[in-house]
Formats: C-alpha cells, structure tokens, sequence
C-alpha cells in the first residue's frame, strides 16, 4: 500500500472572507502545481489536495449549505485516514485553516511538514521526513509484534 499525504493549502489566501473566486482559484492552481510537482518526485506517495476539487465545497459554503467550521471537521476526518500532513505555505503564510488542520493532525499523532514551494532542496527535506516516518512506524510494528 502506497503512503497517502493530506496537502494542507490556503484556499483564501491573505484575503480572507474578503477574497474572490479569482483570487481562490489562483490559490488552488497554486496548490495543484506544487502537489503536481511533488508527484513528479515522490510517485510513490498518494497525495490528497483539497484545491483538486473545492469547486463544490466553496459553492456549498457560499450558499451556506456548508459552514467553515463543517469544511475543516471533513478535512480532519481526511487527515485522519492520511499517514501524514504536508503543508504548503508559499511565502510561509499559514490561514487559519492549516493552522487548525496541523494543530489536529499533530494532536493524533500524524507527522507534519511545511513546505514554502517546490525545489530540490525542499523535496529533499520532505523525503527525510517521509524516511523518518516510515522507520519510526517499522519500529512501532516491530514493538506491537514483540519482534
């Protein structure tokens, strides 16, 4: 079974409630660049990128079918069943939402990283983070097994 990644990204970037479906869209394409990037390097990772499909989820919220608070309750119930969380923070900028989401998935456990963009250096950091994940839960098998 492949490793499965939850890619955290800002969906209204520094503009808040105040931004538009332009501005929402350019920073979904963003996250779908970068997580296209990251497939590119690690093909053996499944990664989950909210921005892929948030067409329905934004629309929903705007017509208050769907509150933000109901939007991040999902979300951590996807991060939940990932093995790790991958934060993408162009610019180091953090919404709220992440914040949530990596304080949740850090609550449970999950492995963090954050990530500014894509570059070797970058890809090179996630992949120790990965390796590192990956021996500690050998490890924590071995245990539970008494091997």
């Amino acid at each position: 079974m492949r490793p499965t990644c939850y890619v955290s990204h800002s969906i209204r970037g520094v503009y808040g409630e105040k931004a538009t479906d332009e501005q929402m869209k350019e920073n979904c394409d963003r996250a779908v660049t970068f997580a296209s990037e990251m497939r590119t390097s690690f093909p053996m990772i499944d990664f989950y990128v909210p921005g892929e499909c948030d067409e329905f989820v934004q629309k929903a919220h705007r017509m208050g079918y769907l509150t933000e608070r109901q939007i991040l309750t999902v979300d951590c119930e996807l991060i939940r069943k990932r093995d790790m969380l991958l934060l993408y923070a162009p610019d180091l900028y953090k919404s709220d939402g992440m914040r949530y989401e990596e304080e949740f998935a850090r609550s449970i456990g999950k492995p963090t990283i954050t990530l500014e963009r894509w570059s070797p250096s970058e890809a090179e950091r996630f992949e120790r983070r990965v390796l590192q994940n990956h021996v500690s839960y050998v490890a924590g098998c071995k245990r539970w097994l008494g091997l």
